[in-house]
């Protein structure tokens, strides 16, 4: 009697392709062995051969059985399902080597869908004091000893807002870096409005990473970003934009947050990489509660999902046509860790290796959950709330999330997003099921992408996403 493993079987076009759900592999296979692979659980070979149509032979059931077996997929005993260890996941020491520093809780845009409540997360609008930023740097620096690296990004609301303050944390971490033996390195989340000729002088000499928010044309003809007056602020962000591109190239990235009004991820692609050879073009969608008119809810998904095919097509052109094109965000990360067979524990690294200090020095789970009390991890000047933050990380690891464990995805999903999770459901346990079925359909372009590549492009896949890997071992995804 044959037993299989999780398996999930989809269509990617004319591609059948199947994943291993606990072995973390991907094939495409053919028809003859989807049609066995739906019917062989719980039955013997002659019950196998008999549930089959007329078409398939009694000698190629029996070749299909045999390949699946020798890949582990199907035995003829009772297959038992490798137990989850979540010993390294939930107990071992963690530092928060990345590190988002909120400056500023003041913006100079007016973007309807902010989820920091137009930077000010639901306080008032202030700036990071000299002194709290000097002891976030040395709360920071001294948690990293042991791993000896850190990267602090700065935050808002704009950051720029509070450029003094920038230029002080650089040199003042760089110092105390050096004498701790922790090399530092910074990145900036910006909406581009005040990259003067100054600033853009000062990241590119100081070797600063830059994030630059910016929607495209098509969104901003929405009105969803605007400065107060509301004016439109596209023309002066795609300007800076560019200055940015020209200095430092290699240290930007062009990020979109498209919504219900713009849903168009290749296009928008397109319109950013048009602006520079900008490192990464990231285009993303929002988060935000159901009932706002620019969110993507459960009737947009027919749509969403044909941007999705669109843009994974529009990646896949580019790479095969490119010497050296810009990473592009979503398809190659999920192509990156599906070929290194990378396991996700959880959503992402928020409240272990990364973690946010708003302006009073407070720390929290995230950016996007700063001002939430439940995600207040303790500051600065008292320190980590250890036992809050092992609490929230049992609860949001995998094998303890019901809502996860008959989902294909998990493995790779890790539970997605808390703050999307609070916005669209309440609980930062149970995920969002419109980004699910996102996520899950993402998944599935991947695999086809990488597929296709490996046909049209002898090469590029190991050269492109396999170059560091040094053995087929399951990698923790960070």
């Amino acid at each position: 009697m044959f037993s299989r493993s999780d398996i999930h079987i989809f269509r990617d076009g004319a591609r059948r392709i199947l994943f291993d759900v606990e072995g973390l592999r991907f094939f495409e296979i053919d028809e003859a062995t989807e049609a066995v692979l739906s019917v062989c659980e719980g039955r013997t070979f002659r019950e196998v051969v008999g549930a089959l149509p007329d078409q398939y032979a009694t000698e190629d059931v029996e070749a299909v059985l045999g390949e699946m077996e020798e890949a582990g997929l199907v035995t003829d005993g009772t297959m038992s399902l490798p137990v989850l260890d979540s010993s390294d996941a939930l107990r071992s020491p963690t530092a928060p080597v990345n590190v988002t520093l909120h400056v500023s809780h003041a913006c100079n845009l007016k973007c309807v869908y902010c989820f920091a409540d137009g930077g000010a997360y639901g306080g008032k609008a202030v700036q990071m004091r000299p002194e709290v930023a000097r002891q976030a740097v040395d709360w920071v620096l001294e948690q990293c000893r042991f791993v000896g690296r850190s990267h602090i990004n700065f935050f808002g609301g704009e950051p720029l807002l509070n450029f003094p303050l920038i230029k002080e944390v650089v040199r003042y971490a760089r110092e105390r870096g050096e004498t701790l033996g922790v090399q530092v390195t910074f990145g900036i989340t910006t909406n581009g409005v005040l990259l003067t000729d100054e600033v853009i002088r000062f990241l590119a000499e100081e070797d600063v990473h830059v994030m630059i928010s910016i929607d495209g044309p098509k969104q901003d003809e929405q009105g969803l970003r605007l400065f107060h007056d509301g004016g439109s602020s596209y023309g002066v962000v795609s300007e800076n934009a560019k200055r940015m591109i020209l200095a430092r190239p290699e240290n930007v990235t062009l990020r979109a947050t498209l919504t219900s009004c713009n849903m168009d991820l290749a296009g928008t692609a397109r319109d950013l990489s048009e602006l520079g050879e900008a490192r990464q073009v990231l285009v993303g969608t929002l988060n935000e509660t159901p009932d706002k008119p620019w969110a993507i809810r459960a009737e947009h998904l027919p749509a969403m999902r044909r941007h999705l095919r669109e843009m994974r097509d529009y990646c896949v052109e580019r790479l095969v046509s490119e010497e050296r094109p810009p990473n592009l965000g979503k398809f190659e990360d999920m192509a990156r860790q599906l070929l290194k067979r990378s396991r996700a524990s959880f959503g992402c690294s928020g409240g272990r290796k990364m973690l946010s200090i708003s302006v009073d020095g407070s720390i929290h789970f995230c950016s996007s959950l700063v001002g939430r009390e439940e995600f207040r991890l303790g500051d600065v000047f008292s320190g980590l709330d250890s036992e809050k933050q092992q609490g929230l990380k049992e609860q949001l690891y995998i094998g303890n999330r019901a809502a996860c464990q008959t989902c294909w995805a998990r493995t790779l999903c890790g539970g997605g997003c808390a703050h999307d999770a609070v916005l669209a459901t309440g609980d930062p346990f149970t995920p969002n099921p419109v980004s699910c079925d996102l996520r899950r359909h993402s998944y599935e372009l991947a695999m086809g992408m990488c597929i296709e590549l490996q046909e049209r492009a002898e090469g590029l896949v190991e050269r492109r996403y396999l170059y560091d890997v040094v053995s087929a071992a399951e990698a923790e995804v960070a």
